[in-house]
């Protein structure tokens, strides 16, 4: 565990040839404008700059570009409103950005490269927070003044570099995994269409409501395929079982897996046991659908969905995690804030039944992807935590790199 757990601990600390400095001594406020030719760029918390286009939001920029601050290769670009959460970036070429950012050009003290990790500093990122004003978290800001007047120690330049190159080579190994995995899930995407609608190795096709479909194939309602479980949860049956939360479920990933407490189990209703599909009904345009590794216990806006008799359960999966079912389930939907599909609609959903046998085949190929797709996951939030971990030791000087 590393030994500083407050700002103030690590600046009281004294660490041979680490210097102190104000981040305004280590950053200038680059503040220049009129430069409407140059691309537009944005700042998120998971990705740090990217283009603006590159957000899937409703772009909101203003037509008028000529406030915009210029951006140069190098330049750290932060959020002025959620610098508070951490969320910056180091410009990764020359653009503009809205004024509702801050850029800050490292001076000739700072390496330009270890200026994006410093930042990134869980430590620093609290002191952010306390030097930030605004009687809320909605209004809170950090303003380059309020910035540039905190503390850091930082090595000599020689030791930044060295301390930049070692990040910087787990951040390719995070980049490459994260490559691999979006290369994956095109090839699952590619391949779920291929065998959702053709299967395999079918030569006679007959025309359907859904298009041409291989021959032996039925369509059916969802309801002649699964149900809907709803079984009743009391706290004394619950025990100590997994307990999964809609915030557990991201996408068709479950993370943050905790054991239920007792508000939990009492809030939930459902039971579910290894394989059931478990359905995010709340808001269901998230694509909240996984197949449950174990059995436990859900959240009452999680559907637990169970096949039918001779019906595959892997098979199943895939039909209700395409994108067509979730745009389906999201017509019949209920409230528009907060829209919660409706199982009266959603088993009336035509589903492509294969028979059985190739039902298995088809869930095997798939299972095989995705669980390539786990295990590269399982090593992104692996190389994630040493990156954590890294940065804590190496920017605080827990641990000293050799500079030859």
């Amino acid at each position: 565990m590393n030994k500083f757990h407050r700002w103030e601990d690590f600046l009281n600390s004294s660490i041979d040839a680490w210097q102190y400095h104000s981040l305004g001594e280590l950053f200038s406020n680059r503040q220049e404008k009129n430069r409407p030719e140059l691309p537009l760029l944005a700042v998120t918390g998971a990705s740090g700059v990217i283009d603006r286009d590159k957000l899937e939001r409703r772009d909101t920029s203003n037509a008028d570009k000529s406030k915009y601050l210029r951006v140069a290769k190098g330049d750290i670009v932060y959020n002025t409103m959620r610098m508070w959460q951490g969320v910056s970036g180091s410009a990764y070429k020359d653009g503009i950005v809205s004024p509702a950012y801050t850029v800050a050009t490292p001076t000739n003290l700072l390496d330009k490269k270890f200026a994006k990790y410093l930042v990134k500093n869980e430590l620093l990122i609290q002191n952010f927070h306390q030097n930030s004003q605004g009687l809320v978290s909605d209004t809170l800001n950090l303003k380059f003044p309020n910035f540039a007047s905190i503390h850091v120690q930082v090595p000599p330049l020689p030791e930044q570099k060295k301390i930049a190159s070692i990040l910087t080579s787990v951040d390719e190994v995070i980049e490459n995994t994260q490559k691999q995995i979006d290369k994956l899930q095109d090839l699952k995407k590619a391949t779920m269409n291929e065998l959702l609608t053709k299967g395999i190795g079918h030569t006679e096709f007959k025309d359907s409501k859904l298009g041409r479909i291989p021959k032996e194939w039925k369509i059916s309602p969802l309801s002649k395929c699964a149900i809907m479980v709803l079984n009743q949860v009391l706290p004394s049956q619950a025990g100590d079982a997994p307990y999964i939360g809609l915030e557990h479920i991201q996408g068709n990933s479950l993370t943050l897996l905790s054991h239920g407490t007792p508000s939990d189990v009492a809030s939930a209703k459902n039971c579910f046991r290894r394989g059931d599909i478990l359905f995010g009904k709340l808001r269901p345009y998230l694509r909240k659908v996984i197949r449950a590794p174990f059995e436990g216990v859900c959240s009452t806006e999680i559907w637990v969905i169970r096949a039918r008799e001779k019906i595959d359960q892997g098979f199943i999966y895939y039909p209700l995690a395409s994108p067509k079912f979730i745009e389906f389930s999201m017509l019949g939907s209920e409230g528009t804030h907060m829209p919660r599909a409706k199982w009266g609609h959603v088993s009336q959903y035509k589903t492509l039944l294969p028979p059985f046998s190739e039902q298995k085949k088809i869930a095997s190929i798939l299972t095989s992807i995705d669980e390539t797709i786990e295990d590269k996951r399982n090593k992104l939030l692996q190389t994630e935590s040493l990156k954590k971990s890294l940065m804590q030791d190496l920017l605080t000087g827990k641990v000293r790199v050799k500079v030859n």
